[in-house]
């Protein structure tokens, strides 16, 4: 199958002269991603835009794609074709297990997907296959030798597991940091969320080809008008980290800031609060977050478990609204401390904090601004993608 991490000796299965036509790309996934419910959904919705504008994209889905699949992948105006493993699934001949066996993906491992995937691969013979999350790797078994792969990472496991560890909880992904090495290095390439990862992928993991794709998002506008402070937003899904924080904000910081502020938490994440403490606001999920962080004066991110990037964080920014949190809610993101993001290290300086920009107009607007320039800067999709792009069309 396929050559280890780095190996230059390659060459895809379609041999690609420049300019001569465009590289074909497989994304293989079973993540629903056109529900747009967790912030990994919005990066794989903004990775697949990026890469169409450049390559012949193709999603192969361990879903059944029914009407209503159909209709919702469109409306994320993707162009590239949807093809669900039920297709092949029944009339796929077995693949032998290779490399995907690796010990700690045998508990993922449904050969039935491998199967699927290796028919319309073996039909198909793109340049380039990418894998969504590392537990599925063991779909490795299923791309034909020649085609390149990739792994989008969105996290180092290794380190999420032990960050959930030190606050005494678990999850699913349990690799140590050599596990997750030895599966990484299967792939020819590997995308890193932020440029914290990338050098954890580097340093820590010795891996050597990382691409740099961070997380992409679009300027919102925002409306210059008089604002007196006391707005507060926080978004999430009920992914765990979201609950620990937003409880322990409710628990430690809100009870001295609740005759102050007005707090609106939106999303499912909401779901985790029993009762609506004082001037708190439960909204649920939304449609659309526009008008709730066009209302907000100041966002909040009181996470402290995690990894990757925090998308709520950019979100926040990408619409102009100043956000303090925490030295995880500011991972990947570290250099955009001071650029309308203000880092905060316990509960009273959280609480200090909050106070400080109520009262302080001059400092908010010139966060607003210095937040969207940072986004423009650093997060726009030309500038997020575009050492992936090059690797796509020059591999």
């Amino acid at each position: 199958m396929n050559t280890a991490l780095g190996s230059t000796s390659k060459t895809p299965a379609h041999a690609h002269a420049s300019g001569a036509r465009r590289p074909v790309v497989v994304i293989l996934t079973d993540i629903d991603f056109w529900q747009q419910t967790y912030g990994s959904h919005a990066r794989i919705i903004l990775t697949l835009k990026a890469i169409e504008e450049h390559c012949d994209l193709k999603v192969f889905c361990f879903r059944s794609v029914g009407q209503n699949v159909k209709a919702a992948f469109k409306a994320l105006g993707l162009q590239a074709e949807l093809v669900s493993y039920k297709v092949y699934e029944k009339t796929a001949p077995a693949v032998p297990v290779g490399r995907g066996g690796h010990r700690e993906l045998r508990s993922f491992y449904k050969h039935s997907w491998v199967a699927a995937a290796a028919d319309y691969l073996e039909r198909t013979r793109p340049d380039f296959v990418l894998i969504e999350y590392i537990d599925r790797s063991y779909l490795l078994d299923a791309v034909p030798e020649g085609t390149m792969t990739i792994l989008d990472t969105h996290d180092v496991m290794s380190h999420r597991a032990m960050a959930f560890q030190h606050y005494g909880r678990s999850v699913r992904l349990q690799f140590s940091a050599a596990q997750e090495a030895e599966i990484l290095r299967m792939y020819d390439s590997i995308l890193a969320i932020s440029q914290a990862d990338c050098e954890t992928f580097k340093t820590r993991l010795g891996m050597r080809n990382v691409i740099y794709a961070p997380h992409t998002v679009l300027l919102a506008e925002r409306t210059v008008r008089e604002r007196d402070g006391r707005r507060l937003i926080f978004t999430g899904s009920d992914a765990e980290a979201n609950v620990i924080g937003l409880l322990w904000f409710l628990d430690q910081v809100w009870p001295m800031l609740e005759d102050h502020f007005v707090l609106d938490v939106v999303g499912k994440v909401s779901n985790a609060v029993a009762e609506a403490p004082k001037n708190v606001n439960l909204h649920g999920r939304v449609d659309s977050l526009d008008a709730y962080y066009e209302a907000a004066d100041i966002a909040i991110n009181p996470v402290f478990v995690g990894g990757g990037i925090k998308i709520k964080t950019l979100d926040a920014m990408r619409y102009g609204v100043p956000c303090v949190t925490t030295a995880e809610g500011a991972r990947g993101l570290e250099d955009a401390v001071g650029k309308g993001l203000f880092l905060v290290g316990s509960r009273g300086e959280f609480v200090q904090t909050m106070l400080d920009l109520a009262v302080q107009p001059d400092v908010r607007r010139r966060a607003e601004i210095d937040a969207q320039t940072y986004v423009a800067t650093r997060h726009a999709p030309e500038v997020a993608f575009r050492d992936l792009i090059m690797f796509l069309k020059n591999a």
